[in-house]
């Protein structure tokens, strides 16, 4: 009876990291990614975001270099980023971005100081994309959000 109750003490915490995570509310992201208006608007895929923000993608559909701002990896609204988009951690953005670096591939994006910088450097610089917690009251008209799959 003992190994029976053992077996199943072992075996209880195991198959709870099993069950399926409750899901989060998505009718609105926690981060919403924007664009400078020079941007071209069509309507982004996750993969093809994802592959903006790990410099794999480097032109937009215009032949225009595209220019990747990014908070810091500790950054609260960066984990969220992350995590929310990719399904990754900071972390292993920086690996990637570090990956493509050091073989000569490809760049790191532009670290960014905090959220109010961001959307002043997204709003300023051409072909631009970055990330921020809300929508302004006001944003500026060379801002667009992006709309994505």
């Amino acid at each position: 009876m003992r190994f029976f109750a053992r077996v199943i003490l072992f075996l209880l915490p195991s198959s709870l990291l099993s069950l399926p995570m409750m899901a989060a509310d998505t009718s609105s992201p926690p981060v919403y990614i924007i664009t400078h208006s020079s941007v071209p608007q069509i309507k982004y895929s996750r993969s093809m975001l994802r592959n903006i923000f790990t410099m794999q993608k480097r032109y937009w559909s215009n032949e225009k270099k595209i220019k990747v701002f990014v908070l810091p990896d500790t950054h609260p609204i960066h984990k969220q980023f992350t995590k929310y988009y990719f399904g990754l951690f900071p972390h292993q953005f920086r690996r990637i971005w570090d990956k493509r670096t050091f073989s000569g591939m490809g760049s790191s994006p532009v670290k960014i100081a905090n959220v109010d910088k961001m959307l002043e450097k997204v709003s300023s610089t051409s072909n631009a994309i970055g990330y921020i917690p809300d929508i302004p009251k006001n944003p500026p008209s060379t801002i667009r959000i992006i709309n994505y799959d």
